[in-house]
C-alpha cells in the first residue's frame, strides 16, 4: 500500500524547473542563492516541489543532450496540445543536458510533467494496488500516473496518463455528498458507487463498468450513463457505448491478457505496454484469432510461447524492435 504525496500546484512545480534551470545554467551568484533559499523557505510545498524536480533529473541523467531534445520536442507538443505552458522550460534543461531520459524508446511519447504532477505512478511493466485516504481502492497498470485531491465537495483522481481500475465505497451518504470523480483530457467520469476501468488511449479514453454505474461527461457534449456490463468511450466533443470486447478490461488486475477471440494485432499492442520497445505484427496475420489467458510478468517468454503455439516467427533486429510474422513468412527487407 501506498502513502500519498501531497498535490502540487502547477505553478509550484513550473517555478521549481524555472529555478532548475537557473541554478544548473551557471553556478549561482550570491544573490540568486538567497533568492532560491528564499523561495524555498517561502511555502512548505516549494521545498517538496524541488525534491521532485531534482527527483526527475536524477532519474533521467545519462543520455546524450540530442536525444534528449528529440525526445522533450514530442512531450512538448503533446503538452502543448493540453494548454500547457512549461515547455519552454523542459527544453531549455534538456538542450543543456539536464534532462536526458535513461529508460525511454524512441517510438513512445514521454511527458516527465505528468511524473512530476503525479501523486502516484507506475514504470513500465510495473503495476501497483493503493488504497486513497477516503478508501477508494485504485489498481495503476503498466506506465500509468494519477494524482488525488479531496475537495469539500468532491473526491477526484486525475488520469494523467496510462490505465486505472477503481473500486469506491458503497455508501451512499459519501456518495451523495462528496462524489467521486476521475478527471481525463476528454472530459469528467462520475462514480456511482462502481467498480470499473478507464484507460487513457491518443485522444480518447475507453472503460468498462463491471458493477454500479459511472456518468460520463464531455467537455463539449451530452453525458450518459454507463451501467454495469457495459463499456463505453469519451471524447472531448461525444461519449458512446461500444459492443463488448474480445479482451476482459480488468484481467490485467491480474497481470494476465485473458479473452476469447482476440485479434493477434490486438494482443501483441497489449504485451507492448508491459515492455520497453516496438512489437511490430505482420498486416497479413494482424486478425488472427488468440483465446486464452495469457502471463505478462516475462514479456519475451510470452512471445515465444505465441510463436510455438500459433506457428509464429519472431525476429529481433535488436533487444528493443521485434517482428511478428507467420512462420514461413521472410522478415522485411529479407531477400
Amino acid at each position: 500500500m501506498s502513502v500519498a504525496r501531497p498535490a502540487l500546484p502547477e505553478a509550484v512545480i513550473d517555478a521549481a524547473i524555472h529555478w532548475a534551470v537557473k541554478i544548473r545554467c551557471n553556478p549561482p551568484t550570491p544573490a540568486t542563492q538567497a533568492a532560491f533559499d528564499a523561495w524555498m523557505a517561502r511555502d512548505a510545498t516549494h521545498p517538496l516541489a524541488w525534491a521532485r524536480v531534482q527527483s526527475m533529473v536524477s532519474a533521467m541523467a545519462g543520455v546524450r543532450s540530442p536525444l534528449a531534445v528529440d525526445t522533450l520536442r514530442n512531450a512538448q507538443e503533446q503538452r502543448a496540445a493540453q494548454g500547457l505552458k512549461r515547455r519552454a522550460a523542459l527544453r531549455k534543461m534538456a538542450t543543456l543536458g539536464i534532462l536526458a531520459p535513461a529508460t525511454f524508446w524512441l517510438g513512445r511519447q514521454y511527458a516527465p510533467w505528468q511524473r512530476l504532477q503525479a501523486d502516484y505512478s507506475t514504470r513500465t511493466g510495473q503495476r501497483q494496488h493503493l488504497r486513497l485516504p477516503d478508501g477508494t481502492q485504485v489498481d495503476l497498470n503498466s506506465d500509468t500516473a494519477i494524482a488525488f485531491q479531496q475537495l469539500p465537495e468532491r473526491r477526484l483522481v486525475t488520469l494523467l496518463r496510462g490505465e486505472i481500475y477503481v473500486q469506491t465505497g458503497k455508501d451512499p451518504a459519501l456518495t451523495r455528498e462528496r462524489p467521486f470523480f476521475v478527471a481525463t483530457p476528454q472530459g469528467m467520469l462520475e462514480a456511482l458507487g462502481t467498480r470499473f476501468t478507464v484507460r487513457l488511449e491518443d485522444d480518447t479514453c475507453r472503460l468498462a463498468v463491471m458493477e454500479g454505474a459511472v456518468r460520463l461527461s464531455p467537455v463539449q457534449g451530452a453525458a450518459l450513463v454507463l451501467q454495469s456490463g457495459q463499456s463505453g468511450w469519451l471524447s472531448r466533443s461525444a461519449s458512446g457505448r461500444s459492443a463488448p470486447a474480445a479482451m476482459d478490461a480488468k484481467a490485467w488486475t491480474d497481470g494476465v491478457i485473458s479473452g476469447r477471440d482476440m485479434r493477434l494485432d490486438d494482443v501483441l499492442a497489449e504485451i507492448a505496454r508491459y515492455r520497453h520497445g516496438r512489437i511490430v505484427c505482420d498486416p497479413d496475420i494482424a486478425a488472427r484469432p488468440i483465446s486464452g489467458t495469457l502471463q505478462v510478468e516475462d514479456t519475451d517468454a510470452l512471445l515465444r510461447f505465441l510463436a510455438r503455439t500459433h506457428a509464429l516467427k519472431l525476429t529481433y533486429f535488436t533487444p528493443l524492435w521485434v517482428h511478428v510474422a507467420a512462420a514461413d513468412e521472410p522478415p522485411p527487407g529479407a531477400s
